[in-house]
């Protein structure tokens, strides 16, 4: 179980705000590895047909959960990708992750002629299980893949807490009701923070001196911003059921108090 907090900034604030940072945090190693110190986020969140994952967040639900695909970078058959089932109970959050294939992922969500052998050998002992809980969430509830999200992340760790992590996510793009194999997708993309990025603090105990310091320099308020709602809500020229927003909604802490529910176009 950890905390986030999630902080809206404009992107002329990114420069300055890691410079402020970088004498207490240092590069994870994935960021570390690419040449523009970031890494891509690809993400497909799911959700019933009503939007009750939608719903509960804009609603302010205290005990909810989304169910998403995650995968890094680009995709090639062999690729690993992520089932995912992020909880929230309160303020605390925590995560069931399991890791298979990409060219295996159609064949898993279908149910049926899946050979479960590779989950049960790998290295991690819960890797099967929740494998099992994802496939459980999404027939159960009949979900379907509802937004793809992507994102550039630079992601830090704190020297003196390793368990501290900072994270940029820029230049947030996405792609409402996705196929699974356009997890990989770059061309269909539309913008949905074009002048923004988020910042997410994830930490267990205590909140670093220095870090509370930095955050009221920079004028920062604790914000409950969701990649997926924001995604969802925003319009799309193939989706003109959704209304567009404007960004004083984001800095008000909602994007709108009415909730959603699907249409089929």
């Amino acid at each position: 179980m950890r905390l986030e907090y999630k902080f809206l900034l404009p992107n002329e604030k990114l420069n300055p705000l890691r410079e402020r940072l970088m004498p207490y945090v240092r590069l994870d190693t994935f960021s570390q590895e690419r040449p523009d110190k970031h890494y891509t986020v690809r993400s497909i969140y799911f959700d019933t047909l009503r939007l009750k994952h939608y719903n509960d967040k804009i609603e302010g639900i205290r005990t909810r959960k989304k169910v998403r695909i995650r995968a890094y970078n680009t995709l090639q058959a062999d690729h690993p990708v992520f089932l995912e089932i992020k909880r929230k109970y309160e303020n605390y959050i925590s995560k069931d992750r399991s890791i298979l294939k990409f060219d295996q992922l159609e064949q898993f969500l279908e149910g049926q002629n899946f050979d479960w052998s590779p989950l049960k050998s790998t290295e991690k002992p819960d890797n099967f299980i929740n494998a099992q809980r994802f496939l459980y969430q999404v027939m159960r509830y009949h979900l379907q893949p509802t937004v793809l999200c992507v994102y550039e992340r630079e992601a830090f760790y704190a020297e003196s807490n390793p368990q501290l992590r900072i994270t940029f996510d820029k230049n947030l793009r996405a792609l409402q009701f996705p196929r699974i194999d356009q997890l990989k997708e770059n061309q269909q993309l539309f913008q949905v923070l074009p002048h923004h990025f988020i910042m997410e603090v994830k930490f267990r105990r205590g909140f670093a001196f220095w870090l509370r310091r930095i955050l009221e320099d920079f004028n920062l308020t604790r914000q409950a911003l969701s990649k997926y709602t924001m995604s969802l809500f925003l319009k799309n020229q193939r989706n003109p059921f959704f209304g567009r927003v404007d960004y004083a909604y984001l800095n008000r802490h909602s994007i709108t108090r009415q909730p959603l529910r699907r249409n089929r176009f």
